[in-house]
């Protein structure tokens, strides 16, 4: 009996709980609501929290560049100020090559024109004073010619290895001249050559960069200078142009 009054306790209490009324339900339901929005406040602010302003990169105004970056900066910089001189100084340099290898042009192209020229004149000329003056060119100029050559091949230069065009149609005039028409043109040829050479000479033992060159230049300058006036002396005598300008030019070789 006692079992059978404790299964009915039992059944009547699952009846009971079973049979509660809607209003406790909706109790229930309103309170489990209530704590779950009492629930999502906290849980929001863990998922999206904001950072602390300290904790945030300054975007409002630039990072200033770190240690490394600096030196980076610096580097280039560097570089690119060493490049530029390097450019600067091999444009210089080039200049500079290329001033003294014309130099070196005209002063090897203005031997070889003195000495093949004068060996015409030993050849055609009948004036013993025009042929004494070749001869001397001849010797002169081929003692300067080799010492130049010498020094070019030296220093891995290039040059001439024959007299320019202007003295290859001046050889041809002369070919077909004779006797004083002879004479007188190729004394006056070289007045002219001379006058020329001396500033040519002028110029690379002032301004020429190759010390060797220069110091050549300024030694075999006063050699020009005596053929210049030996010239003009000459041309003189065989009947050529003696008019002021010579003789302002004999003048200013006098005051050197």
């Amino acid at each position: 009996m006692a079992d059978v009054a404790a299964s009915e306790g039992v059944g009547a209490a699952v009846s009971i709980n079973a049979q509660l009324p809607k209003e406790d339900l909706a109790a229930r339901e309103e309170a489990a609501v209530a704590a779950r929005r009492r629930e999502l406040p906290t849980t929001r602010r863990r998922a999206g929290a904001r950072a602390s302003p300290l904790a945030r990169p300054n975007t409002r105004y630039p990072r200033s560049p770190t240690v490394k970056t600096r030196a980076l900066i610096c580097a280039a910089l560097l570089l690119a100020a060493c490049l530029t001189a390097q450019a600067r100084d091999d444009k210089d340099k080039a200049k500079t090559a290329e001033s003294d290898q014309t130099f070196v042009n005209k002063a090897v192209a203005s031997d070889l024109a003195e000495i093949n020229i004068s060996r015409l004149a030993v050849k055609n000329s009948k004036d013993e004073g025009v042929k004494k003056f070749a001869q001397r060119m001849i010797d002169d100029h081929g003692k300067t010619s080799k010492e130049l050559l010498d020094l070019v091949n030296k220093k891995s230069m290039k040059a001439p290895e024959r007299m320019d065009a202007e003295h290859d149609r001046l050889a041809k005039k002369l070919t077909s001249l004779s006797g004083s028409e002879f004479d007188k043109a190729y004394v006056a040829g070289q007045v002219k050559d001379h006058e020329a050479a001396v500033a040519l000479f002028e110029s690379q033992s002032k301004d020429g960069k190759d010390d060797d060159l220069k110091a050549w230049a300024k030694k075999t300058l006063p050699h020009l200078r005596e053929h210049l006036k030996m010239a003009k002396e000459l041309n003189k005598k065989v009947g050529g142009s003696s008019d002021k300008k010579d003789g302002s030019s004999d003048k200013k070789d006098k005051d050197k």
